[in-house]
């Protein structure tokens, strides 16, 4: 059994901005662990570190240059479960 665990685009200031992607640090199918950096986000008054909250490989959802809103799924994170 496989455990899934979402990454979300969360509210980085006060307003529902939306943001484009940027970059990955890692690629789709690469191991994540907590705390690790993934992707970079930017709205038009910065630029945020999106961080893993959970560990498992991922699976990208939204590809560099995407806009994304609050509550969009960025990836997945995929674990084996025994």
């Amino acid at each position: 059994m496989s455990k899934r665990h979402l990454v979300i685009m969360r509210m980085f200031g006060t307003r529902d901005l939306p943001a484009i992607v940027r970059m990955w640090y890692k690629n789709s199918g690469e191991w994540v662990s907590f705390g690790d950096q993934l992707c970079i986000v930017e709205t038009r008054k910065a630029a945020y570190d999106v961080v893993s909250d959970g560990e498992g490989s991922l699976t990208q959802f939204a590809p560099v240059g995407a806009v994304v809103r609050v509550g969009y799924v960025l990836a997945e994170l995929s674990s084996q479960m025994e």
